[in-house]
């Protein structure tokens, strides 16, 4: 699910409310604080929060030119609707919009097919996601972050690590039963056997190599089908109904169903895996230095930490700032991060949320 809510998403007021995204300033000219000219932006905002380390920045940041972005966008707010802000008012309040836009896409992809947030852990990775996560986990009802200490170049370092993996597909459209079973294994068969040459190309070894079929099901004319994996137990019907009630909370007894396609995902498993990490004695770091950021429009003294010097069991209570090479993770107040002993941390609620109302 894609969401035009990041670091470049551009903030404006549409002459009734705050809008952000979802059309982006992009790279070139970016965000007003880089200097080139770029409108209000989502980096822009957590930048002015202090959210945002300038002296950790590859170039110069032009806070000037964000001040002026936010001054212009209050007055706009302001003869519109008589409403004035302060500027960090403002900014904390784009901040809670842009968060909402990405609870709402997690939403989308969960509550809606069937899954509650709150019964997982929300892992944020990219260069930014760290300096929202606490916000959007608050938004969803969400307990536990989990961030890597590679979050800004997660995408490259999983295509490194991952499995290769071959799918084929073939529709059927034709009712389920025992004898239609019969007949669906050769097109199984036929399916592998071309999926599995084509990861064995790769250069991965036969003992590495594992096979799902799964089948395409639905109850004789609906339109939606569910995509249902070998059962190790009972028969496809049997699973497609399990799995019926648990999404729609009831079946249709004596419904006969349909094979809408055959599904086959061939596995080879990458050599490379990733370390098991837990806990360590829990230790209180020194800060690297103390900051002012302001969190739900108020001011607090935040302490910063280096990513590199953190050490397994080293515990930060929020407010505070990690600095790293490619991103920035902020602990809002009302979580504790705990460093593991993979270097991820682990960030857990600890009090009330700040609030997620939105100015206007």
């Amino acid at each position: 699910e894609t969401v035009a809510a990041g670091g470049g998403s551009i903030c404006r007021f549409d002459g009734v409310k705050l809008v952000v995204g979802p059309d982006s300033a992009g790279a070139d000219p970016g965000p007003a604080c880089y200097g080139r000219g770029g409108p209000l932006s989502v980096t822009d905002l957590n930048f002015y929060l202090g959210k945002i380390l300038p002296e950790h920045f590859p170039f110069p940041l032009d806070l000037a030119a964000v001040e002026r972005r936010l001054t212009q966008l209050k007055e706009e707010v302001l003869q519109a609707t008589g409403k004035a802000y302060e500027l960090h008012e403002l900014a904390g309040g784009l901040v809670r919009l842009t968060n909402a836009n990405m609870a709402k896409a997690i939403r989308t992809i969960s509550i809606a097919k069937g899954y509650d947030p709150r019964d997982y852990v929300l892992v944020a990775f990219g260069g930014a996601a760290g300096q929202h996560a606490c916000a959007v986990a608050g938004e969803l009802g969400m307990t536990q972050i989990l961030n890597h200490p590679d979050a800004g170049l997660l995408s490259a370092y999983g295509i490194g690590m991952a499995d290769v993996v071959r799918r084929r597909e073939q529709g059927v459209y034709r009712p389920y039963h025992d004898a239609a079973m019969a007949v669906l294994e050769e097109v199984f068969a036929s399916l592998i056997d071309e999926a599995r040459r084509e990861v064995l190309a790769e250069g991965v070894p036969p003992e590495r190599i594992t096979t799902t079929r799964l089948l395409d099901l639905r109850y004789q004319g609906r339109d939606a089908y569910l995509t249902i994996p070998e059962p190790q137990q009972g028969t496809y019907g049997e699973a497609y109904i399990d799995e019926h009630r648990r999404l729609y909370g009831y079946v249709q007894e004596g419904q006969p169903l349909e094979i809408v396609a055959v599904r086959v995902e061939v596995v080879g498993r990458s050599l490379a895996q990733p370390h098991p990490s837990t806990s360590a004695a829990p230790r209180v770091p020194t800060p690297a230095t103390t900051v002012t950021a302001w969190f739900d429009a108020r001011p607090h003294p935040t302490p910063t930490y280096h990513r590199e010097a953190l050490q397994a069991g080293d515990c930060l209570d929020g407010p505070a700032i990690v600095v790293e090479r490619v991103a920035t993770t902020i602990i809002d107040p009302g979580w504790r991060a705990e460093t593991l002993t993979g270097g991820e941390l682990l960030i857990r609620q600890t009090g009330a949320a700040a609030p997620t109302g939105q100015p206007g």
